[in-house]
């Protein structure tokens, strides 16, 4: 697996994490923190969350997508939030979510200002942070604190009556909830919150670490893709009535942006778009149902 990532994403830092717990062996491609991004555009078009993940010619949008594809190769099933029961869902969803942005949002500004400085320098910071504010303008959710974040870590130390958030073993859910406060503890240098147990999960995720990593350029991924054929496709998940069609298909939440391409193949939990690119030739786009609009061109 190739993943394209940069190293203050969150998204980032959960499938860096799950790489890491998995012991599955993966390539980094470094990825701007920003657009344009010329090493996704030739795979992914428009689509500007990070991260995205690469096998061959079968690019993969968004961290929930990226957990599946982990999940069926390592065997780990419970990676994969669809595979997990309802609670586990609902849960890990919020996390991703209005959790998320809450927790982002009570950060104090000049905490995460601070550390743009120190890793982009001035001129790239006031960049970063102009692209930020635009992309927000579009956004139907906000970075607010609209969840007590205190009694949030109140909550999930109340949950830890195991070494993990739903028992002995990690599941969708922990990844989940690890990569905001990952954020508040690693980028904006914020201490870890006043409860035992959640400061003890924290560690015990964090020593999962990012396994065994190699950095490729954008070049040699571009080869992978090039090289490659993408995976055939089940009769059964060709039966939309959108299949060979022209779409585009965003997020409805932030960095709404589209990606254009075929509809080759839809199941209950996900669309593939195929895409003919001058530089990586046929690749299909896979991105999850959920969270994800599709419009017909």
């Amino acid at each position: 697996m190739i993943l394209h990532h940069y190293e203050m994403s969150p998204f980032s830092e959960k499938t860096r994490l799950m790489l890491g717990y998995s012991a599955l062996p993966w390539q980094s491609v470094l990825s701007p923190s920003m657009p344009p991004r010329p090493n996704v555009l030739p795979l992914a078009g428009a689509y500007r969350k990070m991260p995205v993940a690469q096998i061959g010619a079968d690019v993969f949008c968004d961290s929930r997508i990226i957990a599946e594809e982990v999940a069926n190769i390592t065997g780990l099933a419970l990676l994969n939030v669809n595979q997990c029961d309802a609670a586990v869902k609902a849960f890990a969803q919020s996390m991703d979510s209005e959790v998320f942005m809450s927790v982002l949002g009570s950060i104090p500004p000049m905490r995460i200002q601070r550390e743009l400085y120190r890793q982009l320098g001035l001129f790239s910071m006031l960049k970063f942070l102009k692209d930020r504010i635009g992309m927000a303008r579009t956004a139907t959710v906000k970075m607010t604190s609209t969840i007590d974040t205190s009694q949030h870590w109140a909550t999930l130390d109340d949950m830890l009556v195991k070494d993990f958030l739903f028992g002995d073993e990690p599941c969708a859910a922990d990844f989940s909830a690890y990569h905001s406060l990952w954020f508040v503890h690693y980028v904006a240098k914020m201490p870890l919150p006043d409860h035992s147990r959640v400061a003890a999960w924290y560690h015990r995720m964090h020593a999962f670490g990012h396994g065994e990593r190699s950095d490729i350029s954008p070049e040699q991924a571009f080869d992978e893709a090039a090289h490659s054929a993408p995976r055939s496709i089940g009769r059964e998940q060709t039966q939309d009535a959108n299949i060979g069609k022209a779409v585009s298909i965003a997020p409805t939440d932030y960095a709404r942006d589209a990606v254009q391409g075929e509809l080759v193949a839809a199941s209950e939990t996900r669309w593939i778009l195929a895409r003919d690119d001058a530089r990586c030739g046929l690749v299909h786009v896979h991105f999850p149902r959920q969270g994800f609009e599709l419009i017909s061109v």
